[in-house]
């Protein structure tokens, strides 16, 4: 009897086996596992597994099912369609591995590896976006929980927070677009402050709402170096909109690529420090000061220590207040930014002893000075292939080591209503300097020396600007041989010197 049924069953499976390939056309065959892509992807990135390459030989339908690595909470995946997506997995590399099911078969299995780059630290306000990994909902939590080396990622959103950052190398960002928002209004101080840390970097951020406090500022960074703010707005703080002091000594504090407005005092305030902006954009700083007797501008440089700045392709739009003032014994070198619509550019006040270089820079309708040494500043000035256009006196210089004003297109802002007080340019009590291939246009009086001894060289007035050359002595008479038609410079009657 056993002979039999296993007979019968041989026969019946047999019988299905035809039944089966005369409808499928063929033997059974598995399903085929095909897992698409894998890769290099960043934090913020939607990161996608993709089994739309598998299928079924018979045309089955399928069933999807990836295993996640143990590092990730949530396991294994299965689902009827192809495509499965993540966002924010936290940084590392993943491998994930793809089976299929026809109903009947389980396919040979297939991987795709995914490596993830960003953040370490997750701060949101929504955590159910992001599984896994360290997520917080205050940045003072993420970056309490932060070591040295990490990255934070900041969503987007409105966080009120203070945080004082002590810890090195960190990066701490948020998404290009709607950027997170660092409001310290609630607080005493500032937003973000970076106290003796190396190696910092803040991007993508907003920071507002810093307390009108000395030394404050939205971000305050002392006694810190390599600290690099990217592509940050800094706006509507009630103090400085940053404030540095002591920094930069072992790596520049880098500004780049941000808009820095509104804030009540200065833009950025520096003391003693060594600092490079590019690419940032200012306005409006300083207009709503309560504190008159506060010196403010669009950058300041204190007077305690000499700091160290670099500033290339800046523009500094609307004020009413100079955009740099250099109160101290500092170097500063300013290529390739524009200053319009200002009420005045650069301003060196008395006994400053500072170095500055300019080349490159264009001023446009400054409505007191493009550039002010007042008072036995003790500058050393160049002025190099500058276009400067203002109201007044575009360069006024007193008292200053050494000048060189050279190459610069030099213009009046008005077709009307000149009189002597706008001169193209107007010197007095320096120790030696080079006024030398200039266009000066539009004014009364293009050029006015008192008592100094500068060398005048290849030098053009337009619309009947002239040369006035005031010297009470002959000891150091000018040398007008070189000035294009050097017989429209008239010398004051009070002068008694004169290279015919």
């Amino acid at each position: 009897m056993g002979r039999k049924s296993a007979a019968l069953g041989t026969i019946l499976y047999c019988f299905l086996g035809f039944l089966y390939c005369a409808k499928f056309g063929g033997p059974e065959k598995p399903p085929i596992a095909r897992a698409v892509g894998g890769g290099e992807y960043f934090f913020t990135d939607t990161v996608y597994l993709d089994a739309s390459g598998s299928y079924d030989p018979q045309g089955r339908p399928l069933t999807y099912i990836w295993n996640a690595p143990g590092t990730l909470p949530f396991g294994e995946i299965i689902d009827s369609l192809p495509r499965h997506r993540f966002l924010g997995l936290p940084k590392g590399t993943y491998t994930f591995t793809l089976t299929v099911f026809d109903g009947f078969f389980y396919s040979k299995p297939d991987q795709l590896i995914d490596t993830i780059t960003g953040a370490d630290i997750i701060v949101t306000k929504d955590p159910g976006r992001f599984p896994g990994g360290k997520v917080f909902e205050k940045l003072s939590l993420g970056l309490t929980a932060a070591k040295s080396g990490d990255t934070v990622f900041v969503d987007s959103g409105s966080y009120d927070d203070s945080v004082s950052i002590v810890t090195n190398d960190l990066f701490i960002y948020g998404p290009s677009s709607n950027k997170p928002i660092i409001d310290g209004k609630n607080f005493s101080f500032a937003p973000i402050s970076i106290f003796g840390a190396v190696d910092v970097t803040l991007k993508n951020l907003v920071i507002t709402g810093a307390a009108e406090a000395p030394d404050c500022g939205g971000i305050v960074i002392n006694n810190s170096s390599n600290v690099r703010i990217g592509n940050c707005r800094i706006f509507q703080n009630q103090s400085d909109g940053v404030h540095i002091v002591g920094s930069g000594n072992r790596g520049v504090v880098r500004i780049d690529s941000c808009s820095i407005d509104n804030n009540k005092y200065s833009g950025v305030w520096c003391d003693g420090s060594t600092i490079s902006m590019s690419n940032c954009i200012f306005f409006n700083n300083a207009a709503t000061k309560t504190d008159t007797s506060k010196h403010t501008a669009a950058l300041f440089i204190d007077s305690s220590s000499g700091s160290t700045v670099s500033l290339n392709a800046n523009t500094f739009l609307q004020s009413n207040d100079f955009q740099v003032w250099n109160d101290g014994p500092s170097v500063v070198n300013a290529n390739y930014n524009v200053f319009d619509s200002v009420f005045g550019g650069f301003y060196i006040p008395s006994q400053s002893n500072a170095v500055v270089t300019m080349a490159n820079n264009r001023f446009n309708h400054v409505r007191t000075h493009c550039i002010w040494c007042q008072g036995v500043s003790g500058v050393d000035l160049t002025v190099q292939q500058d276009s400067l256009s203002s109201l007044l006196t575009p360069i006024w210089c007193d008292g200053a080591k050494n000048v060189s004003i050279v190459n610069n297109a030099i213009t009046f802002d008005k077709a009307a209503g000149r009189d002597i007080t706008q001169k193209g340019i107007d010197l007095g009590g320096c120790d030696s300097g080079e006024i030398a291939g200039n266009s000066i246009n539009g004014f009364l009086i293009g050029i006015i020396l008192n008592q100094a001894p500068v060398r005048l060289v290849g030098n053009t007035f337009i619309k009947d600007s002239v040369c006035l050359c005031n010297y009470m002595s002959a000891n150091n008479p000018p040398d007008l041989a070189g000035i294009n038609d050097w017989s429209g410079c008239i010398v004051d009657t009070t002068s008694i010197y004169l290279v015919p």
